[in-house]
């Protein structure tokens, strides 16, 4: 995911007239057990959220149907 967002300020070529349709990524579990949280050595869904807003938008993270649902919303530049 924190490829996804910061490859997207990147992808806006020329002037916007309408703003972006939001970003949504959905991830069903794996099929076998995960590492317990905090192994990944990342910045989880807190660094998500704090990437979105250095950028001047907002992401969402939850569960949702029986995935996890990423919905960002980024301003283009």
């Amino acid at each position: 995911m924190h490829q996804v967002l910061a490859d997207l300020p990147g992808r806006g070529g020329g002037t916007a007239r309408r703003p972006p349709p939001p970003l949504e990524v959905t991830n069903p579990p794996p099929a076998t057990p995960s590492p317990p949280a905090g192994t990944g050595g990342g910045s989880g869904v807190d660094g998500i959220r704090e990437r979105a807003a250095l950028l001047g938008g907002h992401a969402q993270v939850g569960w949702e149907h029986g995935q996890w649902v990423l919905r960002a919303e980024l301003p283009l530049r």
